[in-house]
């Protein structure tokens, strides 16, 4: 539950206020590439005797683990917007009765013993339904009560302090019931922590959380169509990729492409090349910068294939003959020798590239993935 909603002026009346600091958040993120680690630093409030933390200090320390494990095993499998590799760290402290709090640390108090309903605070919030970047500034307090807590409840409360709102209607709204879903979330965590799942649009969202403030590179992504003739070579290419944008300008980046081999006729010498390569799908590079309104993108791949040639003449056959260690964009190669220009624009741009009676020409189409944030259902 996300609790303390901000209202103008009286945002500074929310519980845990006294946590808060303008420059420095309990959560933060470290970026590498693509890859992003957030880390949740929380105090949890306090062990009364030494009785209770004999029995709850294991549990506790073993939950919040269970809960850090299940959104990484989540998260390996989901990259946030299709770029980004997100994992979740979480660095819990247990005070005793009488020990300071961290202010560096978000302050949660927890009780036990009792039942409740746990939340933290979230004073940069409108609704509980907002994501929002406020615990990467500022820490915020809160309340866990342990007897009510089951590893799914605690992933789901430590993902608000990565920024995430509730997926449930409270209080009720236009004829919803309390904490009913909002719609498409039905079994995701956000909106039940009993049993919910991580899912494709959490990810998204995190990656849209850290993207306030531009806390990530930029990330594209895109598609290549490419269709070289020449030679003995008709080769039909099909790509997808994305690649990130440093505050420097330069450009990194990945695909996957697929090729097929068109027999190539009426050719000079009279004869019909047909070729096949193994395998057809290889992975590719994407590098280079961006320039004024433009990138200058380098196509490439460390990947070398076996391919095997064969010719009909009239009457005759040449082959098969088989070569190994093949670039596989040996059919493109005009298009892969020099820079493939794009406005930074969402949108297509035609291509052409040509060497003597060799001609490619194909198209690219790109996005901005992390531009736009992820639609909350309403």
């Amino acid at each position: 539950m996300k609790a303390c909603i901000a209202i103008l002026m009286l945002a500074a009346l929310c519980f845990g206020a006294q946590g808060a600091r303008a420059a420095t958040g309990g959560t933060s993120v470290a970026v590498d590439g693509a890859s992003a680690t957030i880390t949740v630093r929380f105090d949890l409030c306090c062990f009364q005797d030494a009785t209770e933390q004999t029995i709850y200090g294991p549990l506790v320390q073993a939950e919040v683990q269970a809960a850090q494990d299940m959104w990484n095993a989540a998260l390996a499998k989901l990259p946030g917007k299709g770029c980004y590799n997100l994992k979740a760290v979480f660095d819990v402290r247990l005070l005793n009765k009488g020990e300071p709090w961290d202010p560096d640390y978000h302050q949660i108090k927890i009780d036990y013993e009792r039942p409740g309903r746990s939340f933290s605070t979230d004073p940069g919030g409108y609704s509980r339904n907002d994501d929002d970047d406020t615990v990467y500034n500022q820490t915020v307090g809160g309340q866990f009560y342990e007897t009510s807590m089951s590893v799914g409840t605690w992933a789901h409360e430590i993902g608000h302090l990565m920024g995430l709102g509730d997926d449930y209607y409270d209080p009720p709204s236009l004829g919803h019931a309390r904490s009913s879903c909002l719609g498409g979330r039905d079994g995701t965590l956000m909106c039940g922590s009993q049993s919910g799942t991580i899912d494709q649009a959490l990810a998204d969202r995190l990656a849209d959380i850290l993207n306030i403030a531009d806390r990530l590179p930029q990330c594209w992504k895109g598609t290549l169509t490419a269709h070289g003739q020449g030679n003995v070579y008709n080769d039909q290419m099909e790509m997808s990729f994305t690649f990130l944008q440093d505050a420097h300008w330069k450009i990194t980046g990945a695909g996957k492409a697929r090729m097929a081999h068109l027999p190539a006729a009426n050719l000079p010498d009279g004869c019909v090349h047909t070729r096949t390569m193994a395998p057809e799908e290889f992975a590719t590079t994407l590098n280079g910068a961006r320039v004024g309104e433009e990138f200058e993108l380098l196509l490439g791949t460390m990947e070398r294939v076996t391919v095997q040639y064969s010719a009909k003449c009239g009457s005759g056959s040449v082959g098969p003959n088989t070569v190994a260690g093949v670039s596989p964009f040996v059919g493109i190669a005009p298009l892969t020798a020099t820079e493939i220009r794009i406005p930074t624009l969402n949108g297509s741009s035609p291509m052409h590239a040509t060497i003597p009676q060799w001609e490619v020409n194909g198209e690219i189409t790109i996005e901005c993935a992390s531009c736009t944030r992820t639609p909350r259902p309403g």
